[in-house]
């Protein structure tokens, strides 16, 4: 795990905080006549910032995200531990993750969604199915006589 200050700690608490706030703000806002794009651009600008300041932060960002997710179930804390699950490729943060989306669906899969459209191009593809999917699959068979 990372070794971070703990005059740092706080910061990347309010890094969590602030992503989380700002999607919900985009979410909420990105289709009113009120706000304007050059508005809902720069809440785009501030949520890519308070994520860059997760990434930074590494084990210690995704703990503190994780926490904020289980705490509050919000799609806006659920946008931001899901960025970071996706861009760390990490099978045990994926398992984590779709366990509470399982058990909060009605609060948390739209952040999943809006993640998979925030990640780089060819990080979410890896998310093809669940974890669990593999081992349920069966071959199919084949008869070409059939």
């Amino acid at each position: 795990m990372t070794m971070i200050s703990r005059n740092i700690e706080p910061i990347v608490k309010l890094h969590a905080e602030d992503a989380s706030f700002y999607w919900m703000q985009r979410d909420a806002n990105a289709y009113s006549h009120l706000l304007r794009f050059g508005r809902l651009t720069h809440f785009n600008r501030l949520l890519d910032a308070h994520l860059k300041g997760l990434r930074v932060a590494g084990e210690v960002g995704w703990t503190i995200a994780l926490k904020n997710l289980t705490r509050w179930r919000t799609n806006g804390e659920s946008v931001t531990a899901y960025v970071l699950m996706l861009e760390s490729n990490n099978a045990e943060k994926l398992n984590t993750l779709w366990r509470l989306i399982k058990t909060f669906p009605d609060t948390t899969h739209s952040g999943l969604i809006s993640a998979l459209g925030w990640v780089a191009p060819g990080v979410a593809p890896r998310l093809y199915s669940p974890p669990s999917a593999k081992s349920q699959m069966k071959p199919l068979k084949h008869n070409p006589h059939s």
